[in-house]
């Protein structure tokens, strides 16, 4: 993904509803820093924590992509935080 690429996302994701403070509630939810995610850099290109996330609030629109997080489904378990091996989430 080139990088301007990578900052357009980034700058879609903060615009999602309540996607710089925290989820109704108080929860904090997870989100995913464009410029340290490195997809490639995981097993065949999928995100890990993905995989882990037991709300699938964390998904990938196709192998290799940036993936992406839906503040709705988001409850803030943190689980995608132990998965990603390039600390490139975070719970806000």
């Amino acid at each position: 993904m080139l990088q301007d690429e990578r900052a357009a996302l980034g700058a879609f994701q903060a615009r999602l509803p309540g996607a710089l403070g925290e989820t109704e509630g108080g929860v904090p939810r997870a989100i995913i820093d464009p410029e340290t995610c490195r997809p490639e850099a995981c097993a065949a290109g999928t995100c890990l924590a993905s995989k882990v996330c037991p709300v699938k609030a964390i998904w990938q629109p196709e192998r290799g992509e940036l993936p992406l997080v839906d503040p709705l489904r988001c409850h803030g378990c943190g689980k995608c935080l132990a998965a990603c091996g390039l600390k490139a989430i975070e719970l806000a």
